[in-house]
């Protein structure tokens, strides 16, 4: 990691993010295209105005993950003096995806990054992990967040990556329908 988001995350995140062509106002009210794409990300306007391609959604999803999160997690974690040589792929990747669903912040102010650069095996990591930041932005528990939460324990904990069908948004609302299957065939 460092030069790159792991093609692992990349898939996990599709899954979860679900794949909407044209843009919807999520659970929480917040205007969303693409891959989880909201229209605050400086990411936004590159998925154009009119419907956009699974092709441009998921380069979009790259560039955003790459630069928008995991750039600024690598530094910060750095600078905060982490070791970088030793911080184990699924780690990373468990904390990327935290930061892509919550933000930055959701990742540095939260229990289990500060154990973890003191201690990368501190056992009480999960525990913190499963019930933080599974809220909406208007404060209701969403089962979705629980499950993703407890996918990303298992990335970081077991370095097990659950890889959902990717959903189709259909409607402004977000329902899903539908599924795309990547290219090893796989929903």
């Amino acid at each position: 990691h460092g030069d790159a988001i792991s093609k692992k995350i990349f898939r996990f995140l599709k899954g979860y993010e679900a794949f909407a062509t044209n843009s919807y106002v999520d659970s929480g009210g917040v205007v969303t295209k693409g891959y989880g794409i909201t229209e605050g990300n400086d990411y936004y306007a590159s998925l154009g105005v009119d419907a956009c391609s699974e092709e441009l959604a998921s380069n979009v999803l790259a560039e955003a993950c790459f630069q928008g999160y995991a750039l600024p997690l690598y530094t910060h974690m750095q600078n905060d003096g982490v070791d970088m040589a030793l911080v184990k792929q699924n780690h990373f990747d468990a904390f990327l995806s935290l930061a892509y669903n919550g933000g930055l912040g959701a990742v540095i102010d939260s229990p289990m990054y500060l154990k973890w650069i003191v201690d990368a095996n501190n056992p009480t990591i999960s525990s913190d992990w499963e019930t933080w930041r599974i809220e909406d932005k208007l404060g209701n528990v969403l089962n979705g967040l629980i499950d993703r939460r407890q996918k990303e324990i298992m990335i970081f904990r077991d370095n097990i990556y659950t890889f959902k069908p990717i959903g189709v948004v259909v409607d402004n609302v977000g329902t899903i329908s539908g599924i795309i299957t990547d290219n090893n065939g796989h929903g």
